[in-house]
């Protein structure tokens, strides 16, 4: 399905090629190559703003009236401009940010000195073939059932790694796809917290180098509602343990609890974000925020 997001060109103007009635649904512009190409976009003619739903040659179909103006005659060669307005804006927030009206705090992808990351910032450890990594929006996904974003561990004593996460599948074994974050060391060995979307469930688990599970679980699955996205965090305070915790809206994190580093893997040089799971094929991933360093997102 075609998704229409709120667009956005430079010097963007035309002017009217046919008077306009209040009460008509469209408008005839001299131009429309001037404009965006498709919907959405919003136009100021005189005081009145438009939202445009569709772009034919130089015919616009508009909403009339829109964000608290008045719908209006305007005359033959009346000014059309393109404009950035606060609806606009906010459905364009919308648009990248699907909990943009919540209280949770902003999908940013950020480094610990809040520098824009993108996929081509992370390193693909790709265990199953085919992976892909692919930015969308303010997101990227990851296409494959065992892959991970590697990045190296920042810098300093303390560290704080907060992302939000979803996962799926296409295969029987969806219930078993988790996407997850955790740290790893210099063979491959992995910590991750994994969230299981299907289930509804968290744990932490160990893998080897081959992205294997080593069993027992470090922490078995514990029960937790969440919703399409699941915060997950890992801080090292340094005193010696990794803190486990999560989160449902961004904001209010628990910690399942604190493990002895020296006691799962070697020398840890790199956190990642990932699909690990050897039965995954046909799973996906999206990670909608990354912050290796600075706390909650948003603030």
């Amino acid at each position: 399905m075609t998704q229409h997001r709120e667009i956005f060109k430079n010097d963007s103007q035309t002017t009217l090629n046919a008077a306009v009635l209040a009460g008509d649904g469209t408008v005839t512009v001299a131009d429309a190559t001037q404009l965006p190409a498709t919907q959405f976009f919003r136009i100021l003619v005189d005081y009145e703003l438009m939202l445009c739903l569709g772009v034919s040659g130089n015919t616009l179909t508009v909403c009339r009236g829109v964000e608290g103006t008045t719908a209006a005659g305007h005359n033959t060669g009346a000014p059309v401009y393109q404009v950035l307005s606060q609806g606009g804006l906010q459905r364009y927030l919308r648009d990248n940010d699907p909990l943009f009206d919540s209280a949770r705090p902003a999908f940013r992808i950020i480094d610990a000195n809040q520098n824009r990351l993108h996929a081509a910032d992370f390193t693909l450890l790709d265990y199953s073939s085919g992976a892909t990594k692919t930015d969308y929006g303010n997101s990227i996904i990851l296409t494959a059932g065992t892959v991970a974003l590697t990045r190296p561990v920042p810098a300093g004593p303390t560290w704080t790694l907060t992302a939000a996460v979803r996962s799926t599948g296409t295969n029987n074994q969806a219930a078993w796809g988790a996407a997850c974050i955790g740290v790893m060391d210099t063979g491959n060995q992995m910590v991750s917290l994994r969230w299981l979307a299907h289930r509804k469930m968290l744990h932490v688990t160990k893998n080897n180098g081959s992205a294997g599970y080593i069993g027992p679980d470090i922490c078995s699955q514990i029960p937790a509602a969440g919703t399409q996205w699941m915060w997950l965090r890992i801080v090292d305070p340094n005193d010696g343990n990794w803190h486990f915790q999560f989160s449902d809206d961004g904001l209010h994190f628990f910690e399942i609890g604190s493990f002895g580093k020296t006691a799962f893997l070697g020398t840890v040089n790199r956190i990642f974000f990932g699909q690990i799971d050897t039965w995954g094929s046909g799973c996906w991933a999206t990670l909608a925020a990354w912050d290796d360093g600075a706390g909650i997102l948003g603030f």
